[in-house]
C-alpha cells in the first residue's frame, strides 16, 4: 500500500507465509504509523498509544483471520482438483475396455 501525505510519500509492505502462517511487514515510517494514518486519516502521533496498540491488534487479527479462511478455500480448491484429476484418469483407465 503506498499513501501520499502532501509531499511525504508512505509505504507499507505486508507478506504472508503460506507455509508458517508468519506475517512479515515493512514501513516507511512506520508499518503502524502508514495503516493507522491510511485508515483513520489521523496521524498516528495524535492518536494515544494504547488506542493505536488495540487498534493495530484488531486489524491484525481481522487479516489474520481472512488470510486462514482464503487459504482454507484454497486447501479445498486444490483438493477437489485433484479428486476431478483421479477420476478423469480412472474413466480414462476404464473407458477401452
Amino acid at each position: 500500500m503506498r499513501y501520499q501525505v502532501g509531499h511525504q510519500e508512505q509505504i507499507v509492505i505486508l507478506v504472508q507465509s503460506l507455509k508458517r502462517q508468519r506475517l512479515f511487514t515493512f514501513g516507511h515510517p512506520s508499518v503502524d504509523a502508514v495503516i493507522d494514518r491510511y485508515i483513520t486519516g489521523i496521524s498516528s502521533s495524535l492518536l494515544s498509544s494504547s488506542t493505536t496498540d488495540e487498534f493495530n491488534l484488531q486489524q491484525n487479527n481481522q487479516y489474520y483471520s481472512h488470510i486462514c479462511k482464503d487459504l482454507e478455500a484454497k486447501k479445498k480448491k486444490k483438493e477437489n482438483i485433484e479428486e476431478e484429476k483421479l477420476v478423469n484418469i480412472d474413466d480414462n483407465n476404464n473407458g477401452g475396455y
